[in-house]
Formats: C-alpha cells, sequence, structure tokens
C-alpha cells in the first residue's frame, strides 16, 4: 500500500501544472533607467504606469507559461510573514533581471530575495523537496550577493545588446542544469549567438569560489573582463541562474539581431525553460483550491500595460502592482 500510495503522489505532481513565484521589482527605482534596450523600456513603462509599485516584465510570464507553469508574483514589499505564507504555495521561485545593482534597491527588495533564497536552501537542507529558485540577469547579480553574505560583489561587465554563445566551465558537462545536453542542444548554446545580452554589471568567477553557487559558463564583456554567464547551486542546493535573458527571444521584438530569433536560439530558451519548470514538479506545495490559486495570478493581481503600443509583439509589457497588497 505504501509504495502504491508513493507511486500516486509521484504521477500526481508530473501530471500538474507547477506554480511558479515571480519576485516583482519596485517600479520607483525603475524609473533610473535610461537604456533604450528591452529592460529598460519595461522599466520605464512601469514607472510611469505605478510609480509607487512594482512590476515584471510580461516576457517572463509568458516564458514559464511556455514550459507548463501558471505564474504569481511574490511583491517585494510583502512583510515576511506573508513571503512565507507564499512560499509554501508556490512550487519554483524566479528572481527577473532590473535595471540596478541588487543592495541599491529600494528596501525591503534585497531581504525579500535573501528570505526566499533561506526558505529554499532550509527546505533542500531538510530532504522535504527541492523548491528550485532561478535568477536571470540582476536575479543572477542578487543570488550572487546573497550567497556571498550580503555583500554587493558586483563588477563592471559591460554587454548591452549583444549576443553570444556560452563558454562552457569543466563543470557544465556534469552539472544539473546542462549535463544532460544532447549534442545539438550543446552546440547551440556553445557555438551560436544564442544569449541576449543588457547589462552593465556582472560576476566574477573569483567572486564566487567561496560560496555554494557554482559557474557553469562564462563570456568576455566589452572592457575585456570575464563575468558568469550561467551558474547553479553546489551538490543539491536547487538554484539556477544565468546573466543573459532567455524569456526575451519568443517574445520580444528583435533590434539589431538582439534578441537572436534563430532556430538555435529558440531551442536553447525552450530548453531552459523546460528544465526549470520540470525541477518544479519535486515539490508538495499547493495552494488551497483553484479558486485561490486563480485569484493569485498575474491577471488578477496585476494590470497589464504594453511597452510599445504599435509593436509587432502586443504582449510585450509588464504587469505593475499595487505597494504592499497582499496576494
Amino acid at each position: 500500500m505504501v509504495i502504491i500510495s508513493s507511486l500516486l503522489v509521484l504521477a500526481n505532481l508530473s501530471s500538474r501544472e507547477p506554480v511558479v513565484g515571480v519576485l516583482t521589482y519596485p517600479s520607483h527605482e525603475a524609473a533610473l533607467c535610461t537604456g533604450s534596450d528591452a529592460v529598460c523600456n519595461a522599466a520605464k513603462a512601469a514607472a510611469r504606469e505605478a510609480p509607487e509599485g512594482s512590476y515584471v516584465d510580461s516576457s517572463y510570464k509568458n516564458w514559464l507559461e511556455a514550459a507548463g507553469a501558471r505564474v504569481v508574483p511574490i511583491r517585494y514589499d510583502l512583510d515576511a510573514s506573508a513571503v512565507r505564507a507564499l512560499y509554501s504555495k508556490v512550487n519554483a521561485i524566479l528572481f527577473t533581471g532590473g535595471p540596478a545593482k541588487p543592495l541599491s534597491a529600494p528596501a525591503p527588495y534585497f531581504a525579500t530575495a535573501s528570505l526566499l533564497y533561506d526558505l529554499v536552501v532550509a527546505e533542500a537542507a531538510a530532504g522535504a523537496g527541492t523548491v528550485p529558485l532561478w535568477g536571470t540577469c540582476l536575479g543572477l547579480q542578487t543570488l550572487s550577493c546573497i550567497a556571498n553574505g550580503g555583500v554587493d560583489v558586483l563588477g563592471d561587465f559591460p554587454l548591452e545588446n549583444y549576443a553570444y554563445p556560452l563558454d562552457f566551465t569543466a563543470a557544465a558537462a556534469t552539472s544539473k542544469l546542462f549535463g544532460g545536453l544532447s549534442e545539438r542542444d550543446r552546440a547551440d548554446f556553445a557555438q551560436h549567438n544564442v544569449t541576449t545580452n543588457w547589462h552593465h554589471f556582472g560576476i566574477a568567477p573569483s567572486s564566487l569560489e567561496q560560496t555554494d553557487l557554482v559557474p557553469l559558463a562564462t563570456n568576455v564583456a566589452l572592457n575585456g573582463e570575464t563575468f558568469v554567464s550561467a551558474l547553479e547551486g553546489r551538490g543539491a542546493l536547487p538554484v539556477f541562474a544565468v546573466q543573459f535573458h532567455p524569456e526575451s527571444v519568443q517574445w520580444q521584438a528583435a533590434s539589431g539581431g538582439v534578441p537572436a530569433k534563430s532556430a538555435e536560439a529558440l531551442r536553447t530558451v525552450e530548453y531552459l525553460g523546460r528544465a526549470f519548470v520540470e525541477r518544479a514538479r519535486n515539490n508538495t506545495h499547493a495552494f488551497g483550491s483553484d479558486d485561490e490559486l486563480a485569484a493569485a495570478l498575474f491577471e488578477r493581481q496585476g494590470k497589464f500595460t504594453p511597452s510599445d503600443a504599435s509593436s509587432l509583439y502586443p504582449s510585450d509589457g509588464v504587469y505593475v502592482f499595487e505597494s504592499r497588497a497582499a496576494p
């Protein structure tokens, strides 16, 4: 009976739609963004729509849903008890990109991110199921600063509006994220300009040497300095992050060939989305009912604002959320 029950639980977990909680970013910080790339365009749209609230670029939601997930916001300014309650219901966490350094964002952005990281680490250590945590661009930088004890370890690594292949480290071959790549998939990542880079700051490989984060790939910035472009948690720690923007490829208009929309680029972002969402099926976190989950979704909690009403990509925009509103 125990074996049958266990099999039924596993079957139920594999067939459901995992729920990913996405940490929002403060809109008032976004008003400082002065670039013209997709990250800054989203930030400026959010600052116009809800200057005292927070936002998430719609491309993250679209990327996760394409991989089979439902998506709910985790407002950065929720109190700690509300963050813990929401964490117990979602199956994965995502930290998005953004326009500034993690530690310079308005409070309590970094504190909320740190709490979510600590909850993921504690649950994984307890063997109670794994809740994967993904970081993109600013998200990778945030995770790196958290893993370094809350210290700003960012350096200058400018690479704005460039698409590059990845330079895999030796650790990639046996990693959780890239260890299972087929020969074609590995070639897609390593031989083609598939990664969309919109950043000025980044993390040097040496800044992770005393942490539980392992560099899986690097790139060289325009100033000739090497930065970490992909990483994961050491051992069983279910933390993954990239400095580039996989969510942008399918859902945002290209400018100057970035994001790349080649067959190779599409395969890489689909691979990364599936790899993350599939890991979100490995825990029993759940909302109390379908109605409760429906009420927590982006569409119910936020307001969609297009970044460019004339764009060929009408889903390209931001979801904005009022300040300190409970889910």
